[in-house]
């Protein structure tokens, strides 16, 4: 479970930094 719940939060950075660059990139 704690590897699993590990994975999720890497995951989670991975998708919210290449939002914050697609968004630095629009603008």
């Amino acid at each position: 479970m704690v590897g699993i719940h590990r994975h999720n939060v890497n995951f989670a950075i991975q998708i919210g930094t290449i939002l914050v660059t697609v968004n630095f990139n629009n603008e």
